[in-house]
């Protein structure tokens, strides 16, 4: 048999290859992209009506939130941690007339129960319509939409996740996808006093 010579000093050079590829992979700019959706020319991406309760999608710009405000929205509801994301959000949301809350989770991690339960209690007892974003409105605010398809709707997980996927849900959002798919069996509604720890006053 014919013996197969390795150059040796390649392998570190092939092992770094590997772990650049590896980590640009799971990177926050590997899910950068954000879909655009038919409301993105009105600063409005990855927009969606969910029904007529709640719409979802991205972050808005400042014409966003004036073509909300257009549109019925009565309340946002932020999901993007302090400091990332539009810090005259706040402002501009009750400029246009609508109540705000920021309910913030992580963006490369699952939401606690109790995080996603408070968000949950608030779609369903908040002036609406509500619209719920993030960064991309993929992957937390996916995650809240099929939570609530599976709650509110009766969705089967598959086709709870099969919507989020649609709307950009990372591949590498295990954690998060792992939590939509026992959402069901592990729910704990909050109570009302739980509930008014995200109210306007106390943001």
């Amino acid at each position: 048999m014919k013996s197969v010579n390795i150059d040796w000093p390649l392998w570190p050079a092939l092992i770094l290859r590997l772990c650049l590829l590896l980590s640009l992979a799971l990177s926050p700019s590997a899910c950068a992209s954000i879909p655009q959706g038919p409301l993105a020319s009105a600063g409005l991406k990855n927009f969606d009506r969910v029904d007529s309760r709640l719409y979802r999608g991205a972050q808005p710009d400042e014409n966003g939130y004036t073509r909300l405000a257009v549109m019925g929205v009565r309340t946002v509801v932020n999901l993007r941690m302090p400091g990332d994301g539009d810090p005259e959000e706040e402002r501009r949301v009750r400029a246009a007339g609508m109540d705000y809350y920021s309910l913030p989770m992580h963006g490369y991690k699952a939401p606690t129960h109790e995080q996603l339960e408070k968000v949950l209690k608030l779609i369903g007892g908040v002036s609406s319509p509500v619209f719920v974003h993030c960064r991309r409105g993929a992957d937390r605010t996916g995650t809240v939409v099929a939570c609530y398809r599976i709650r509110h709707d009766g969705w089967a997980v598959a086709q709870a996740l099969a919507e989020a996927e649609s709307h950009g849900m990372s591949w590498v959002q295990f954690g998060m996808k792992h939590f939509v798919r026992h959402f069901s069996t592990q729910s704990t509604p909050l109570s009302l006093q739980q509930l008014s720890d995200c109210s306007p006053e106390s943001m």
